[in-house]
């Protein structure tokens, strides 16, 4: 089963991944979904999806997606991240 990206804009207050992430995306793993693909992580403010989406915007952003990855891997899922352009 593959978890497409659903463009939830469930980031915290910062563009931080949140528990929703940690609480939806790991009960999708545990239930045996072999691929969770993320929506658009954006790496520059001007990308965000919007005001809630996921950022990787400094480098104190970066453990979230990876504590992501590591629930996802103790369950037997592989992770993706769903690319974009906004061309802006």
């Amino acid at each position: 089963m593959v978890v497409v990206p659903m463009c939830m804009q469930s980031a915290n207050e910062n563009n931080h991944i949140s528990d929703f992430h940690h609480i939806h995306f790991g009960a999708k793993a545990l239930e045996g979904a072999g691929l969770i693909v993320l929506e658009i992580p954006a790496i520059k403010v001007n990308d965000l999806i919007g005001p809630s989406g996921i950022g990787i915007l400094n480098d104190d952003q970066v453990p979230e997606p990876a504590k992501l990855v590591k629930i996802f891997q103790h369950f037997g899922a592989k992770a993706g991240a769903q690319l974009g352009h906004a061309d802006r």
